[in-house]
């Protein structure tokens, strides 16, 4: 049921008005947050096949600015729904809004916040295994990198 879940949920976020690239900075923004290795390593390979380019997505994996205004202010506002449980102010609205975004993409947002803690979770639970087209993208987090895991 949780799979059933978490698949319409990635199902609807890939149709929601974000670029395939402005998806992928959206879920490594969440992903590098939530601290989940499997899926800050997964969607570093669906970011590069969507485009982004290799210093933006080691930016992500990160938490560095991104050189990209607009992905940049996607960034920020993601993470900010994240650690703020929601609770973003109005300053935090005013600078996703500036930079081109809509009302809509608030609540997409929100629903790629739905979409990465269900397998953000599920995976720290989990502690699922990379897969093998992961190799090359594979990332610690931070916490484990400062206890030398």
């Amino acid at each position: 049921m949780t799979l059933q879940a978490y698949d319409a949920l990635f199902s609807l976020f890939g149709q929601s008005s974000f670029t395939a690239a402005e998806q992928q900075v959206v879920y490594l923004a969440i992903n590098v947050f939530n601290a989940c290795e499997y899926c800050t390593a997964g969607h570093s390979v669906l970011a590069r096949n969507a485009g982004l380019p290799a210093d933006a997505i080691e930016a992500l994996r990160e938490s560095q600015p991104l050189a990209d205004p607009r992905h940049e202010a996607l960034r920020r506002f993601a993470e900010t729904v994240v650690r703020e449980r929601g609770r973003v102010g109005e300053e935090d609205l005013a600078a996703f809004f500036e930079t081109g975004f809509s009302r809509a993409q608030v609540l997409e947002v929100v629903l790629a916040v739905a979409t990465k803690t269900i397998s953000n979770y599920t995976n720290h639970i989990t502690h699922t295994p990379n897969d093998t087209f992961m190799a090359a993208t594979a990332w610690t987090a931070p916490h484990r990198r400062a206890a030398g895991a």
